[in-house]
């Protein structure tokens, strides 16, 4: 189960940041109006459609919440294992500009980032092993 875990965080966070990197609205994103964000990922879909400014540490932490339950109601399957991983790989991704302690696409932020799922992922092995 691990495995299962330690890929399904690796690829959220890799697809996440290929994600956010190609298809972020750069010139005209403005967290003050988020109806008109031009940004073709999920989070710019929801904020045309719920005028919210939609992260994808939003999406993780409902992943988050809705999983929670359901663990502790069927125990930890592989399927749940994924879903964990998915939804701790969004928070922790931004969970630093989330803070505004930085640009989520900077340099900084994305070794920061890689050190946050380093830590989950030694965290995993020794609590799932």
């Amino acid at each position: 189960m691990i495995w299962v875990f330690l890929i399904a965080l690796w690829v959220t966070f890799i697809l996440t940041r290929i994600n956010a990197s190609l298809f972020h609205d750069f010139q005209t994103y403005n967290k003050h109006a988020p109806k008109k964000s031009q940004a073709k990922t999920l989070s710019g879909f929801l904020r045309r459609k719920t005028g919210f400014d939609w992260h994808h540490i939003h999406l993780g932490f409902i992943i988050l919440i809705i999983l929670s339950p359901l663990i502790l109601i069927n125990g930890l399957t592989n399927l749940l294992t994924i879903f964990l991983a998915v939804g701790l790989s969004f928070v922790f991704d931004q969970v630093l500009p989330w803070l505004e302690l930085g640009n989520y696409f900077s340099k900084k932020m994305l070794i920061i980032s890689i050190i946050f799922h380093l830590l989950i992922s030694i965290i995993a092995i020794f609590m799932l092993s």
